[in-house]
């Protein structure tokens, strides 16, 4: 389904991150991809969102080239991102956030998914939901920023640290979620995440990345 083959990037010229990383993610493939700080997790994710021009290599999601796509054309052919940090528009409130991130999205199935996902994500259902994103704790935050991937519908999940600096009930609303979510809707994931317990919950292959290439680790 997504196909990565020889791919090199990095930020600067001839310096590059990741140097021929390979990979092939299939349908029903949840994947958690771990390294150590610094060896190159969230550039990939970023490459593959297309934030970062690499240097060389392919990638395909069902056979199309990625390269020269822009951003948004990956998330229309099925693509959903959650960039570390939980990125949001703060000077935006929470429901002006998700129309943008939803702006795609028919608007029968952008109400259904809606519908669907306030009874997954506590913030749908607390006064927060007015507020400006920039105001909300973190914890909102990272419900937001989720609710803005899977508003879309996507088919692989690419997350980047989704439960970082999250309380243990605010991981565990967004495992719950997310869990779901690929059980009625996803075909794949590609997960970045420290936490051992949310990957063990929800991935079924893991890699490792070290000396700028992806290794696939043995079942557990």
């Amino acid at each position: 389904m997504l196909t990565i083959n020889a791919l090199t990037v990095g930020y600067l010229k001839d310096q590059p991150i990741l140097d021929g990383l390979d990979l092939v993610l299939h349908e029903g493939d949840y994947l958690a991809v771990g390294g150590e700080n610094g060896a190159g997790k969230t550039t990939l994710v970023r490459a593959l969102a297309g934030e970062r021009v690499w240097a060389a290599g392919s990638v395909q999601l069902k056979g199309k080239e990625l390269t020269a796509m822009p951003a948004w054309k990956r998330q229309e052919l099925g693509l959903g991102f959650y960039m570390q940090g939980a990125e949001v528009f703060g000077r935006l409130n929470c429901v002006e956030n998700l129309r943008i991130a939803g702006s795609s999205v028919p608007q029968p199935r952008y109400h259904e998914t809606r519908k669907w996902l306030k009874t997954r994500l506590p913030i749908f259902n607390q006064g927060a939901f007015a507020n400006k994103a920039g105001n909300l704790s973190g914890g909102e935050r990272a419900q937001l920023a989720l609710a803005m991937v899977l508003i879309g519908l996507p088919k692989i999940l690419i997350l980047d640290e989704p439960s970082a600096g999250l309380s243990s009930a605010n991981a565990e609303a967004l495992r719950m979620t997310i869990a779901d979510y690929l059980h009625q809707f996803g075909q794949g994931l590609l997960l970045i995440e420290q936490n051992k317990s949310l990957t063990e919950a929800l991935c079924n292959r893991h890699a490792w990345i070290a000396g700028k290439k992806l290794a696939l680790l043995p079942p557990a």
